[in-house]
C-alpha cells in the first residue's frame, strides 16, 4: 500500500464555510439541554432537546439575519432520552464546536470504516484504506482520497462499519496514535503534490541506493541543475538529463564544483560525494519552508515552479542563525506530477 503522510488535525475550530462534520454541544449549562428547532428560527417549533457536551452529526449550516443555523443529527447509536434515531433539526451554531476528525460514510459507497482527517475549501482528507499489524492489531500504513463535503456524513463507529461487520469500527484511537506518534516536520508535509515529493527526497536520502532512488525525482525533461555554492547560477553548477544523471551516478569521475568561499579551496567530487553530503536524517529535521526566493534559479524555460528549504538547525547553540545546515529543493510540475529540478545545500559558509 502506498504510504501517505498528512497532518492531522484533532482541534475544533470556529464555524465558516465549511462546517464541521462534527460539532460538540458547548455554551449551554451543564445540567441544561440545546433546543432543537424543526426550523431556523428561534420561534419554531421544538422538536428535540441535546445535552451539554453532546456529539451530533452537521449537515449543513446556514447564514440567516445576523445569525447561522445548523441542521444536526444524532450519531447511530449515540443517543440521548430526547435526541434519538428520528430526530433532526436546527440548532444556531453559537452553541456548537465543530470538528472534522472522525468516521464517516461516503455517498455511493458502502459502509466500510472510513476516517476524515481534515477539511479545507469543501473537501476533506479521508482514510479510505488501511493496514495493521497483524499481531498486535496497531494501524501502520494507511490509504487516503480528498472528497467533496457534500458527499460525507459525519458518523459514530456503528454507523461507518459495513454490514458484513459484527459490531463497528475500532480503529479511530489507533489511527489517532499512529498520526501522534509521526507529527514531525517531515510527517507534516501534505500527502501528495510538491510537499509530497520533498518527503519522497528525504526518504530516498536515508535509502542505500540514495542515487538510483533520487533518479525516480529528476524531471523527464527538464532534468537536474546541483550546486555546491548556496545559490544557483554559479558557472560550475552540474546539469544533468535524466539520461546523463544515471550514466554518472556509476562514474568515479571527481567533477569540479567551485571553490569554497572562506579558504578558496577546489571542491571536487564525484556525484555520488555530492549526494552523500546532502544527507541528515529526517528525524532531526527542524522546519520545513516554503519558499518565495528561488536562491538565484534561473525560471528561463521553466514554468510552474516551487521551491522548500529542509533545515536542520543546531537548537543548543548561542548562534543557532549561523549554526544551521539548509536543503533547498527546487520542483516543476510536468503532466500533473512535480519533479525535482534543482537541488543545493545551504549553510552559513563552505
Amino acid at each position: 500500500m502506498k504510504k501517505i503522510i498528512m497532518t492531522l488535525i484533532l482541534s475544533s475550530s470556529l464555524f465558516s464555510n465549511d462546517p464541521g462534520l462534527f460539532a460538540k454541544v458547548v455554551n449551554v449549562s451543564t445540567n441544561d439541554t440545546l433546543n432543537v428547532r424543526v426550523l431556523p428560527n428561534y420561534k419554531a417549533e421544538k422538536v428535540a432537546e441535546i445535552p451539554y457536551d453532546w456529539y451530533v452529526g452537521v449537515e449543513k449550516c446556514k447564514k440567516i439575519d445576523h445569525s447561522t443555523w445548523c441542521r444536526v443529527y444524532p450519531l447511530l447509536q449515540q443517543w440521548s432520552e430526547h435526541f434519538g434515531a428520528k430526530n433532526k433539526g436546527w440548532v444556531n451554531a453559537r452553541y456548537l464546536q465543530f470538528e472534522n476528525s472522525g468516521f464517516v460514510t461516503i455517498e455511493g459507497k458502502k459502509n466500510n470504516c472510513y476516517y476524515a482527517l481534515k477539511c479545507q475549501k469543501g473537501t476533506c482528507l479521508v482514510i479510505v484504506g488501511m493496514k495493521d499489524d497483524p499481531q498486535t492489531d496497531k494501524v501502520i500504513d494507511f490509504e487516503t482520497q480528498w472528497i467533496e463535503r457534500s458527499k460525507l456524513r459525519g458518523e459514530s463507529g456503528f454507523g461507518a462499519a459495513s454490514n458484513e461487520m459484527d459490531g463497528y469500527c475500532t480503529t479511530g484511537n489507533w489511527l489517532k496514535q499512529y498520526l501522534q506518534e509521526n507529527s514531525g516536520p517531515v510527517q507534516q508535509l501534505k500527502h501528495a503534490g510538491s510537499e509530497y515529493v520533498v518527503h519522497q527526497l528525504l526518504e530516498a536520502m536515508e535509502s542505500q541506493n540514495l542515487l538510483q532512488q533520487i533518479a525516480v525525482l529528476i524531471h523527464p525533461v527538464q532534468g537536474l541543475t546541483l550546486s555546491d555554492m548556496v545559490h544557483f547560477g554559479d558557472k560550475n553548477d552540474h546539469h544533468f538529463t535524466k539520461a546523463s544523471y544515471l550514466e554518472e551516478m556509476h562514474s568515479s569521475r571527481k567533477l569540479f564544483w567551485g571553490h569554497t568561499y572562506g579558504k578558496g579551496d577546489a571542491i571536487d567530487k564525484t556525484l555520488q560525494e555530492y549526494m552523500n553530503a546532502l544527507h541528515r536524517e529526517r528525524k532531526a529535521v527542524t522546519k520545513i519552508v516554503s519558499l518565495k526566493d528561488l536562491k538565484s534559479f534561473s525560471k528561463k524555460g521553466h514554468s510552474d515552479l516551487k521551491a522548500y528549504e529542509v533545515y536542520w538547525i543546531d537548537e543548543n547553540s548561542e548562534v543557532k542563525e549561523y549554526s544551521y545546515l539548509g536543503l533547498v529543493v527546487i520542483l516543476e510540475a510536468y503532466h500533473g506530477q512535480w519533479y525535482i529540478v534543482g537541488l543545493l545545500r545551504d549553510r552559513w559558509t563552505i
